[in-house]
């Protein structure tokens, strides 16, 4: 008998552990004007919550700040959480009637609904009118279709490099990164102005059509003597994995400096111009995924032009291919 009257207890026990978790759990929102001023009431939303208990309770607490120097007064109206596959309506409560606004004092007023399915489940948006006229605030993030196109445009050199359609409000997820079709210049780094002074950054939303202006670097970094140039390391990997040695630079010939091509798993391919002046100890080693050098001239001169000693051993898997140019 004993053991019925614990068991019962503990079914009890874990149905109010079940059906009584009232821990409110936080939702985002939005207005439909972010900076909604109206009647010279600035409006603005503080938090929200949403119980998770069975009366499934959305609360959202709004700040109003009367920006006038004459007292106002507010009121909410008509106040609906309305699903929006079904746009079934459920009554919002405003705890607060008409109140009176002085001037830049802030108010608080709270508006409740109770659903019966979850926001998690379903999309919800709350709909009120102010002054007859209606806005509407939304659960979790807005709805694409309900969001309008703006075209984002990248330019490099004041010309268009691509033109793309984001949505409005949106941030920019993948930033495009630029390269040039000789594969010796990159972007990867964009500004709002084409002085190159405001720097976009991945936060920052999309509201209007955009221009991003790229400022360029060079793939490779270089020194100078009077022998030419050489290059010291690599600063970027194209998306395809292929890097290509330009043929000169100032009409100087190019070197490749000693371990700047190696310990790398990027690179697939390499292009090496007829013009290179001498590959230096230490390049290609540990390139696990590289399987082709390209060299645009022949057998004969790809063996003046690189230093062969222990450090510079072509893996044999690689192939080297004479007589091939980018």
């Amino acid at each position: 008998m004993k053991k019925l009257i614990v068991y019962i207890l503990l079914i009890i026990y874990s149905f109010l552990l079940c059906g009584c978790n009232t821990t409110p759990t936080i939702i985002s929102f939005y207005l439909d004007d972010e900076n909604f001023i109206h009647n010279d009431i600035k409006m603005k939303i503080s938090c929200s919550s949403y119980g998770l208990s069975q009366n499934k309770t959305c609360t959202i607490y709004f700040k109003c700040t009367n920006t006038s120097t004459e007292d106002k007064y507010f009121m909410v109206e008509n106040a609906y959480l309305i699903n929006e596959e079904t746009n079934v309506k459920y009554d919002a409560s405003c705890y607060s009637s008409e109140i009176k606004l002085q001037y830049n004092i802030e108010r608080s007023i709270t508006i409740n609904s109770t659903i019966p399915t979850q926001i998690e489940e379903e999309n919800y948006y709350l709909s009120f009118t102010y002054n007859n006229e209606t806005y509407n605030v939304y659960l979790y993030e807005r709805p694409d279709n309900l969001r309008n196109n703006c075209t984002l445009t990248y330019k490099i050199y004041n010309n268009t490099v691509l033109s793309t359609a984001i949505k409005q409000g949106r941030t920019i997820t993948n930033i495009y990164s630029w390269e040039s079709p000789d594969l010796t210049k990159y972007c990867n780094e964009w500004y709002l102005d084409s002085s190159y002074q405001s720097k976009y950054t991945s936060n920052m939303k999309i509201n209007n059509d955009t221009i991003l202006y790229g400022l360029t670097k060079n793939i490779w970094s270089f020194m100078s003597d009077n022998s030419g140039y050489f290059i010291t390391s690599i600063n970027y990997i194209p998306k395809n994995g292929i890097i290509n040695i330009p043929k000169s630079i100032s009409d100087k010939k190019i070197n490749i400096s000693s371990y700047v091509i190696k310990n790398n798993a990027q690179i697939k391919e390499i292009y090496l111009p007829i013009t290179l002046n001498k590959i230096y100890s230490g390049n290609f080693k540990n390139m696990p995924n590289l399987t082709k050098i390209h060299f645009e001239g022949y057998a004969s001169q790809w063996d003046q032009i690189i230093q062969s000693d222990y450090s510079t051993t072509i893996p044999d898997n690689v192939e080297i291919i004479f007589n091939s140019i980018y």
